[in-house]
């Protein structure tokens, strides 16, 4: 075998390797968020939320989100309760918020 094929074959295997090698992406995973906006930014990326516990993902504290599109916070203002889906995957992306009736004084 000359040495070009064979230096090409090495080559080939090499990448085959690497490719098989590299880091896959991880599975996305969506929890479900309750908590109060405090802040949307102007351009509708973010939104902060000062949100409840996430059972087995974090303890409750007020964080900046992502969030998947403007469409998101639609009819949400800062003060807002809400409640919504939260995927885990490349980040934190708030995929759905809904707002959530003002509880009611008695």
């Amino acid at each position: 075998m000359s040495n070009l094929l064979r230096t090409g074959l090495s080559g080939l295997a090499l990448c085959a390797i690497l490719v098989g090698c590299a880091p896959q992406p991880k599975a996305a995973h969506e929890y479900d968020i309750v908590g109060k906006v405090t802040a949307i930014a102007a351009d509708k990326s973010t939104a902060t939320i000062d949100h409840e516990a996430i059972p087995g993902l974090m303890k409750g504290m007020e964080m900046k989100f992502r969030l998947a599109n403007p469409e998101v916070v639609k009819g949400i203002e800062p003060g807002d309760a809400v409640t919504g889906k939260l995927r885990t995957q490349d980040g934190f992306t708030i995929v759905s918020l809904v707002k959530t009736p003002a509880e009611k004084s008695k």
